[in-house]
This record gives structure tokens, sequence and C-alpha cells, in this order.
């Protein structure tokens, strides 16, 4: 009920923001666990039951990154104002104190779990045990075996926390979440998005409309869609011909030249509004309605727009700003 009444604080004033996370963000998480999904494999273990398992630490560091900070804000307003609750809330403090203890000592996890995100679990749980010290005077810090490095940063972050609750504004909650996920390095595992936003690009009516105005997707301005776009297009720049992307423009060209132009330009404004919500080039299992029964790598589907616009919507090529110019010529020579 508390977290519910910050929820509706923020978005009183309009700053309440919601917190998400898509296939990249996690695919992004799973290179921490390669050595893990390894040792597993020499284990024995089901790859289906590997994969679910490590869908769960994803989904537990994001929980954790996420409610850490708003907790410590709900249990001082518990404390403060509800004091008929506070033998309920040390049962539970206390409870939870040792699940995280638990959580990053025992050996059966530890011995599995990669070290990086065992000490950037222990050092949120810490956070919550240092307010649990101050709020009942019952010091377990030590129990977490911490290095010194973790011990500053959790002391930090606490420190900050209390330094936010003198004059808590709605929805600063958000700020503490993202500064912490940046110093952790865990803050591109999830993203943050203002709630007033989302509720708009997800309102039907407006969605039609934008897609009516802006039928491209030329002029969204998506700072994380922006911020992947420079990071791929930076890559280019220094890796040269790439031959993947030629050989897939020679498998779209061939597909794609038999066609009337109008289905030709059908298939590019079907990837162009995918390219909404970003083509991953390390993605698979992209599919388009008008390809039926094909299914789509990442780098595949970008090769593929290149060579769709090239052919049906030329003029509008340069607006894709994807760097593919010496890769269609020779595909268009392998073709010919």
């Amino acid at each position: 009920m508390a977290h519910l009444e910050f929820v509706l604080d923020a978005r009183k004033e309009g700053v309440n923001q919601l917190f998400t996370s898509h296939d990249g963000h996690k695919k992004e998480f799973m290179k921490l666990m390669d050595s893990m999904k390894k040792r597993l494999v020499g284990m024995g273990f089901d790859t289906q039951n590997i994969q679910k398992f490590t869908g769960q630490i994803f989904e537990g560091l994001n929980t954790l990154m996420y409610n850490v900070p708003i907790d410590l804000f709900i249990e001082d307003l518990l404390y403060r104002e509800f004091k008929a609750l506070r033998p309920y809330q040390f049962i539970s403090l206390h409870q939870l104190t040792y699940e995280g203890i638990n959580a990053v000592t025992d050996k059966k996890i530890t011995d599995i779990i990669p070290n990086t995100v065992i000490s950037k679990t222990k050092v949120l749980n810490m956070v919550g045990a240092m307010q649990y010290r101050d709020l009942y005077g019952i010091d377990l810090l030590d129990k977490y075996g911490a290095s010194k490095i973790e011990k500053t940063q959790a002391e930090s972050f606490y420190n900050e926390y209390q330094e936010y609750k003198k004059d808590k504004s709605p929805g600063e909650e958000y700020e503490l979440i993202q500064h912490w996920a940046e110093d952790l390095q865990i803050n591109g595992y999830f993203q943050l998005i203002d709630e007033s936003d989302y509720r708009t690009e997800n309102d039907l009516d407006k969605v039609l409309q934008s897609i009516e105005d802006d039928p491209y997707d030329l002029e969204n301005d998506d700072p994380e869609k922006e911020r992947d776009m420079e990071k791929f297009l930076e890559s280019q720049k220094t890796t040269g011909i790439q031959m993947n992307i030629v050989m897939f423009m020679v498998g779209a060209t061939n597909y794609l030249k038999d066609l009337s132009k109008e289905k030709v330009k059908e298939i590019a404004l079907e990837i162009a509004q995918a390219g909404i919500h970003g083509i991953d080039p390390n993605q698979d299992g992209y599919k388009l309605a008008n390809v039926p029964g094909k299914k789509f790598g990442g780098s595949q589907l970008l090769a593929w727009c290149y060579v769709s616009w090239s052919m049906a919507i030329p003029e509008m090529l340069a607006s894709l700003q994807l760097p593919f110019d010496r890769e269609y010529e020779i595909a268009k020579g392998m073709v010919k």
C-alpha cells in the first residue's frame, strides 16, 4: 500500500516511471552467465532448465535493483507513521536480512552463480541490512563476508538514501535506482521510462496518428534506441566489409527481385515498423508477415531492410543510416 501511495504521489506530479526490460536487456545479462551455463551443462543439467534458471537470476537481480531503493523509503514511512506495526516490521526485516545473507553466502549458490552477480546482490542486500541496524539496533553486516570495496559501496548507497530521505520529493526514488544501477554496472539490464510517455505511446488512436504522421519513424526520439544505434554505427566503422551482410543481401535480392515493387514496399515498411522498437543485430527470431515461413536474425533483417528500401523507396534510403553501401554494391555484383 505504501508502494502504491508513492506511485500515486509521483503520478500527481507527472514524474512516475515504469521499470521495464526486454529481450535485448536479457541478452546483455546472459553474457555474464556463459561460464555458469557451461558448468551446469558439464554437470548434466538439462539445457531447458539451465535457461529457465538463468532467466530467474536475471529477473531476481532486476527485482532487487528496483525494490531496494524504494523499500528503504517505505520501511522508513512505516516505522515513523505506523508504530503499531513495528513488531511485525521487526520480524519481517529480520527474516529478509537473513534471506539476503543466505543468498550471497550459501556455498551451494556461490559455487554456481558468477561472483560478479553475487557481489552486486550482496551490496544491495547490505543496504537494507544497514537500515535494519539503524531502526532496530541489530547489526548483521559482518555475516555477509563482504570485501572492503563492497562495504564501501553499500555505505555510499545508504548515505545517498539518507540525504534523499531528508526532503524526498515524489518520484525521487527512481533517481536512486538509476544512480545505483549505473554504479553497479547493471543499468544495461533494464530501462526506466516515463509513465506518461508510455501511456501516450500505447494509446491506440495516438499510435495510429503517429504512424500516419511519421510512417518511417524517422522523428522518434528514443534515447535508448539512439544509444544502441550509435554503438552499432561506430562498430561498423572499424570492421570493414561485412561479408555476412553481403550474403544476406544476396539472399534478400534473390527473393525480392521477382516481386512487384508494391510488394517489396510492403516488406520494406513492415521492417520499418519492426525497427520502431529497435532491431538488435545479435538477436534472432524476427518474423515478417509479408515473408511467411521465414525467421530472421537481427543482422539479416537489417540487410533486408537496406535492400528492400533501396529497391522500393530509394529516395528515403539515406534516412536509415545503415552503413552498408559497399556491401550492397558487392551483393548486386554477386547476384548478376
